[in-house]
C-alpha cells in the first residue's frame, strides 16, 4: 500500500507539474507574453527602443548641460559685470571720501590761518601806539568844470538867402585932417588960435592956471563947438576942439546926429600924439572930438 502511494505520488506530482506548465503557457499566451521566438524579436525591438530612448536622453542631457553651461557662463559674466560695477562704485566712493577729506582739511587749514591772522592783527593793533593827534581831514575840494562850448553849425546854403557879413569899417586916416573950418577960419590942433580968437568972438570963455604948472588953460565956447587953448608966453596953442552940432565937420561920412554902427568911442590915430574921436550912443553919433596930448 505504501509502495503504491510512493508510485502514485510521483505520478501525480508529474501530472500536476505538466498541467501547471500547460496552464502557465496558456496563461502567458493569454496574457500576451510571446513564446520564445517571439520574445526574441520583442526583446530586439525593445532594445532598439531603449537605445533610441537612451540616445534621446543623452541628447537631452547634453542639451541641458549646454544650457546649464551657457547659464553658468552668463552668470559668471553677470557676476563679473557686477564685480566691475561694484569696483567702480567703490572707487567713486573712495574718491568722494578723499575729496571730502581734502575739503575738510582745506577748510580747517583756512580757518586756522584766518584765526592766526586775526590774532596777529589784534596783537599788532594792541602794540601800536595811539595817535592822540590825528591828521587834519583835508577840506572838500569842489572841482568846477566849464560847460562845453556850443558848436555853431554852418548855415545851410539851400535854406534861403545867406546874409552877408557887415562890411569892415574903414579905420584909415588918409582923408582925415586935424583942421576944422569955422566961419571962414581954419582951426588946426597943435597950432595957435590967437588970430581966430581975436577975429571970432566966443559966446563965453573961462580960464584957470594950467595943470602943467605954467601958463593957463582957456576954454572958448561957441554955438557949435568948444575950443581948448593952452596959453604960455602968449602962444595960445589949440590942444582940443569939441564939435556938438551938425554941419561943422564930417569924419568918414559921420556927422553929429548921423547913424552909427557902434556905441561908445571910435578913435583914429593921427600921429604926433594927436587923434580924432567919434562918440556914438544908441546907434547915433553924438560927438566928434579933436585932441592932442600935452
Amino acid at each position: 500500500m505504501m509502495n503504491m502511494k510512493k508510485i502514485i505520488l510521483p505520478v501525480l506530482l508529474c501530472a500536476v507539474l505538466a498541467a501547471g506548465c500547460g496552464k502557465q503557457e496558456e496563461t502567458q499566451t493569454q496574457a500576451g507574453i510571446a513564446p520564445p521566438e517571439q520574445e526574441t524579436a520583442a526583446d530586439t525591438q525593445s532594445a532598439e527602443t531603449e537605445a533610441e530612448s537612451e540616445t534621446e536622453s543623452k541628447k537631452t542631457e547634453t542639451s541641458e548641460k549646454e544650457t546649464e553651461s551657457d547659464s553658468d557662463a552668463e552668470s559668471e559674466t553677470s557676476g563679473e559685470e557686477d564685480s566691475d560695477t561694484k569696483a567702480e562704485s567703490d572707487t567713486a566712493q573712495n574718491t568722494e571720501t578723499t575729496s571730502t577729506a581734502v575739503t575738510t582739511a582745506s577748510g580747517d587749514t583756512a580757518a586756522a590761518a584766518a584765526a592766526e591772522t586775526k590774532t596777529q592783527q589784534e596783537e599788532t593793533q594792541a602794540a601800536a601806539p595811539v595817535d592822540d593827534n590825528p591828521p587834519d581831514v583835508p577840506e572838500e575840494i569842489n572841482i568846477v568844470t566849464e560847460p562845453p562850448v556850443a558848436q555853431i553849425e554852418a548855415p545851410d546854403p539851400d535854406a534861403g538867402a545867406v546874409t552877408e557879413p557887415p562890411a569892415e569899417e574903414d579905420n584909415s586916416t588918409e582923408d582925415l585932417s586935424l583942421t576944422v573950418n569955422y566961419q571962414g577960419y581954419a582951426l588946426t590942433v597943435g597950432e595957435s588960435a590967437k588970430a581966430f580968437v581975436e577975429a571970432v568972438k566966443p559966446n563965453s570963455e573961462e580960464s584957470a592956471p594950467s595943470c602943467y604948472g605954467n601958463g593957463e588953460n582957456i576954454n572958448y565956447y561957441y554955438d557949435n563947438m568948444t575950443v581948448y587953448v593952452w596959453n604960455e608966453n602968449d602962444n595960445y596953442m589949440i590942444y582940443g576942439i569939441d564939435i556938438n552940432s551938425p554941419g561943422v565937420v564930417s569924419v568918414k561920412g559921420m556927422d553929429i546926429g548921423s547913424p552909427a554902427t557902434f556905441d561908445g568911442e571910435k578913435i583914429y590915430d593921427m600921429g604926433n600924439n594927436c587923434n580924432i574921436m567919434v562918440i556914438a550912443s544908441g546907434g547915433v553919433v553924438t560927438g566928434i572930438s579933436y585932441n592932442k596930448d600935452l
